[in-house]
């Protein structure tokens, strides 16, 4: 089992269109690069790619914020591509009315991508710590392929305030 607490740094991602066939990304760090098909896996970049590539979108201009200091540990890359694919998810949606994905399958997701190009060795609890927030015991059972953890509260959501001044990250 794992007990993980969600900090206060926020990871924005916004879509807008961008020139036909490509990605374009943009953002703290990175630039600016836009890049036609196929997307390389690899670089600052590749875990972007990846998840532009996993939904087949292109014409889309992707600008990304982070208050999570790079190569800090604190799963600033879980939470770039949880916060990349509920985006794309959402906007997926309203385009052509698939169906939204859950926390869940978001946080399954960014974590089979990121473990897949071999990004983070973290185990799951980075991805499940973006998707839910809150500060959460998860017991795992990998052997249950659809919901490899329980999930369990440990603090709900009104006394997250009880932390601050408490807890100090370094």
């Amino acid at each position: 089992s794992t007990v993980n607490l969600a900090l206060n740094l926020r990871t924005t991602v916004s879509l807008e269109s961008g020139d036909a066939g490509t990605v374009c990304i943009t953002g703290d760090g990175l630039g600016t690069h836009t890049q036609a098909k196929p997307l390389p896996f690899t670089g600052p970049r590749g875990l972007i790619f990846a998840v532009a590539s996993h939904f087949d979108v292109s014409g889309v201009k992707i600008t990304i914020a982070s208050d999570i200091p790079p190569q800090s540990g604190l799963g600033g890359s879980g939470v770039l591509a949880v916060a990349l694919i509920a985006a794309l998810s959402k906007a997926l949606s309203l385009f052509d009315g698939r169906a939204v994905l859950s926390a869940t399958d978001v946080a399954l997701l960014a974590h089979h991508i990121e473990d897949g190009l071999h990004i983070s060795h973290t185990g799951l609890q980075d991805q499940l710590a973006a998707a839910y927030g809150g500060v959460n015991h998860w017991v795992w059972r990998y052997s249950d392929f659809a919901t490899p953890y329980h999930r369990e509260v440990l603090l709900p959501p009104e006394r997250i305030e009880e932390l601050r001044g408490r807890v100090l990250v370094a």
